[in-house]
């Protein structure tokens, strides 16, 4: 435990994804848990212990972020040290010499995917899957339905001026 609020802790977590909402709203938007109260201590009073998973799944609900983002900050604030590559990192090599704008870009769509993925993962039966595409059988079909016009062209057919 420490005995400060660390800079790059939960507190700094939850007020950077809070936004201008109150405590009650958050709470709100994370299902009920935390408590509005929770919120407020969690907020202004150096973290003992870590949170509860109903308290982490929520705030990763009401903030929009992953777990493991609740998880890292909340074992910040309690003062245990924490690696940040556990070996399924995706390094994009040459990343770093984009703007800072494109850097953040991608860094948002990297968080905002992960999130989703982690939502499908929690709820796999309030998962649509989309069928997929059996391209042969639509190319069949597609050849069925010919005229035999001239006018359409494939792969067999290289385009040529009238």
């Amino acid at each position: 435990m420490t005995n400060t609020i660390p800079g790059n802790g939960l507190q700094a977590l939850i007020r950077d994804k809070k936004g201008d909402r109150s405590n009650a709203r958050l709470s709100q938007a994370c299902g009920g848990t935390p408590t509005a109260t929770n919120i407020q201590k969690l907020l202004s009073k150096p973290i003992k212990d870590f949170p509860t998973a109903d308290v982490m799944r929520g705030l990763s609900k009401g903030l929009g972020v992953r777990v493991i983002d609740i998880l890292h900050a909340a074992a910040i604030s309690v003062g245990l040290p924490v690696a940040t590559d556990d070996g399924s990192a995706l390094t994009l090599v040459g990343a770093g010499r984009l703007p800072n704008e494109s850097q953040e870009l991608l860094k948002s769509m990297a968080e905002q995917m992960l999130w989703w993925q982690e939502q499908a993962e929690a709820t796999p039966d309030n998962v649509t899957r989309m069928p997929t595409r059996d391209w042969e059988s639509m190319a069949a079909d597609s050849k069925a339905g010919e005229t035999g016009t001239g006018n359409t062209i494939g792969p067999e057919q290289p385009e040529h001026d009238s």
